[in-house]
């Protein structure tokens, strides 16, 4: 599938590569269907950040990362009552995911 982004221009997108949201993302109910771009030119099979990109929407992108890139004992807990509609979570299906904000100043945390 090929997407529009305001970030990367046009990308082709592998349809079985698609992440579905079904009750579309907090904040942004309407917003569905995203895909995960990372750098592959860096020789990486995935880079430090990578971007959630929207393909309901070319202007939405989010930096995203995996947490225990900075938190190696990363391990959020979440409430039942949410992760229930996701179904059966094993280490195969399940991927954790932080968005990234950048300061100014790299100090300030």
């Amino acid at each position: 599938m090929k997407a529009d982004t305001r970030l990367f221009g046009t990308i082709d997108i592998d349809e079985e590569k698609m992440i579905t949201l079904e009750g579309g993302m907090i904040g942004l109910p309407d917003f569905r269907r995203f895909a995960l771009i990372f750098d592959e030119e860096k020789g990486q099979k995935e880079s430090t950040i990578m971007w959630l990109q929207s393909m309901d929407d070319p202007g939405t992108a989010f930096p995203v990362m995996h947490p225990n890139i900075v938190k190696p004992d990363y391990n959020p807990t979440v409430n039942d009552e949410l992760l229930q509609p996701l179904g059966e979570l094993t280490e195969d299906n399940t991927y954790v995911l932080v968005t990234v904000t950048a300061t100014a100043d790299v100090k300030e945390r």
